[in-house]
């Protein structure tokens, strides 16, 4: 087909010109390999618009003169990505927009990938990342890719965890979660258990947490059934993560899976429950040495067990408390009298045993913090709503999981600077952003016009000291 000059243009990799009658129509296309025909096909991402000598025009939806968009929300998540840009910018150049688009839009909206353009159109999204293409088919190039490029996933999680990023963390936490999928194709799915008991199809997420620079840095998917250090050893070696300590709850421990965490020299601090045999519960007096942990007072007590380290924390006040509660259930008929003497030294302990020769103090403190982990999971599947899945290849899950990723790379970076703020007894990151999503800005063929901004929502601005506003000229 011979083109006008006008229309040659415009063709170009990856744009596609379609003639009908005396139009002339402009698609972006990409090519992939058919493993049933084993040959390359052409896929249509989307519609780009109607070509005429004065240029392209787009499609209805495209075409508003007068726009008003949600930004407030949108410019308080992109404050937070100035680092991973660059390092998302150097391992994926043609798709970085598309990457941030996406776990933005995940992040502030929880939307299902179907509804991604949309957000796009109607946020400063696509003022801030006018590359980023999340049509259907888009999408789904999208994560395939980035799910067979695994080597490049592993690059971008090490470069996070090193000083470009974080602040050095000294201390890596790492932990399982589980997702159900719905999916009938995936090799990763396998019925389990989970935390609730229920027994159907699942994968798991393995997360390594930066405790002290409170982010996650690596994310891996594994088959639902895994439960096992083993698991653990793998990523690991994988993430090439140097400080990583196995800090589990007390339904990891078993001694096989020390024995492993011991063979491959992955430090490990986990938590005990009461009932076990070796555990040793002196009498109050016996806790000499004390340190306070955020106004709490802890007393502890240290032993060996084979060789192990194990330590019995105490805290006087969860004493009281559990005394009280074990003779209001003797009261009750629901005890017996002749028990307490028996579990009174259990009362207000938690013990862990470990391989760390740091304070028992740190030991206590990672532990405990430890916790934001698990605030990390519950953040990825009610927050950013990733609880199930419905991905129908490895790769595509893979990369949908990436994008999650940054997402939650994302909330833990506002969820500090709440912190650090002081705000989080008033606010949380789904407040802030609700509040924010009021911020709007009106685009013209000529400018962006920020709109009023209601009071609460100036007040909000004022205390989390983000410059929102500036950036649309206010």
């Amino acid at each position: 087909m011979t083109l006008p000059d006008w229309v040659r243009k415009w063709k170009g990799k990856n744009i596609e010109i379609h003639r009908r009658g005396n139009n002339y129509y402009a698609y972006r296309v990409h090519s992939e390999y058919d493993p049933v025909k084993k040959r390359s096909r052409k896929v249509t991402d989307e519609y780009l618009g109607k070509i005429t000598p004065d240029g392209i025009i787009p499609p209805k939806y495209k075409r508003s003169t007068k726009r008003i968009m949600e930004a407030g929300n949108i410019l308080l998540v992109e404050y937070f990505t100035e680092s991973l840009t660059s390092i998302l910018k150097s391992i994926w150049p043609d798709i970085y927009e598309s990457i941030l688009a996406a776990a933005i839009i995940k992040l502030v909206y929880k939307s299902p990938l179907k509804r991604f353009s949309f957000y796009h159109e109607i946020s400063y999204l696509r003022r801030l990342y006018p590359n980023a293409h999340l049509s259907k088919n888009s999408l789904t190039s999208l994560l395939e890719r980035i799910g067979k490029e695994w080597d490049l996933q592993k690059e971008f999680f090490r470069l996070i965890s090193d000083g470009s990023i974080s602040d050095g963390s000294d201390y890596m936490a790492i932990d399982l979660t589980h997702v159900f999928s719905h999916s009938l194709k995936l090799p990763f799915n396998e019925l389990g258990y989970n935390s609730h008991d229920i027994w159907r199809d699942q994968i798991n997420l393995m997360l390594i947490w930066a405790i002290d620079a409170h982010h996650p840095t690596f994310l891996k998917i594994l088959p639902g059934s895994i439960h096992s250090s083993t698991s653990l050893i793998n990523a690991i070696k994988e993430s090439s993560l140097k400080g990583v300590i196995a800090v589990c709850d007390k339904g990891f421990y078993s001694e096989s899976n020390l024995e492993i965490l011991e063979k491959y020299g992955v430090h490990y601090i986990i938590g005990l429950n009461r009932g076990l045999k070796f555990l040793k519960f002196p009498s109050i007096t016996r806790y000499k040495k004390n340190f306070l942990y955020r106004k709490s007072l802890q007393w502890y007590y240290e032993y060996d067990v084979d060789g192990r380290r194990v330590i019995n924390y105490l805290d006087k006040v969860l004493y009281g408390d559990e005394e009280r509660i074990f003779f209001t259930r003797i009261k009750d008929g629901d005890s017996p009298k002749s028990e307490y003497n028996k579990h009174k030294n259990r009362f207000g302990t938690l013990s862990v045993i470990t391989d760390l020769g740091i304070p028992a103090e740190k030991i206590y403190s990672l532990y405990k913090e430890r916790k934001e982990i698990e605030y990390a999971f519950d953040a990825l599947k009610n927050t950013i709503e990733s609880d199930k899945t419905w991905m129908q290849s490895t790769e595509r899950l893979r990369g949908y999981f990436f994008i999650v990723f940054i997402s939650l790379y994302l909330y833990s970076r506002i969820l500090e600077h709440l912190k650090r703020k002081d705000l989080l007894k008033t606010y949380s990151v789904d407040d802030v952003l609700v509040y924010l999503s009021k911020v709007y800005a009106t685009e013209t063929d000529y400018t962006i016009i920020p709109s009023e901004i209601p009071k609460k929502t100036k007040e909000l601005i004022k205390k989390i000291e983000i410059p929102i506003t500036q950036k649309l000229g206010r």
